[in-house]
C-alpha cells in the first residue's frame, strides 16, 4: 500500500500504477523481495515508510531487498529469455 502523504513532493510520479498492457508479470506472482521493488522508505519527505506491504510475509520483509534476484527475479528472467535451463539459485550473498 503506498502512503501518499510521506512522498517527497516531485516524486508521486514513481508510485503510478502501470496499466496491465503495458507490463507482463511473466506468470511470476507479484514479489516483494525482487531486487526492482522500492524499499519502503523510498523517496519518503519525513523518514515515515512510504510503502507497507499487503501481507505480513518472510519475503515482504525483504521489500528493498539489495542483495541479489530474488527466487521470483530468476523466474520472470527465465520466462522473459525463454530459457531452457532454469536456475533459481542465488546469484550473490
Amino acid at each position: 500500500m503506498v502512503i501518499h502523504e510521506n512522498i517527497m513532493p516531485g516524486k508521486e510520479q514513481n508510485f503510478v500504477k502501470g496499466h496491465p498492457h503495458n507490463h507482463s508479470s511473466f506468470g511470476v506472482d507479484y514479489d516483494y523481495a525482487s531486487v526492482m521493488h522500492y524499499s519502503p522508505y523510498a523517496f519518503s519527505r519525513n523518514v515515515l515508510p512510504t510503502l507497507v506491504p499487503l501481507l505480513n510475509t518472510p519475503d515482504a520483509r525483504k521489500m528493498g531487498n539489495r542483495h541479489g534476484f530474488s527466487a521470483g527475479d530468476l523466474r520472470k528472467i527465465n520466462a522473459m529469455y525463454n530459457c531452457t535451463n532454469k536456475s533459481e539459485k542465488k546469484l550473490f550473498k
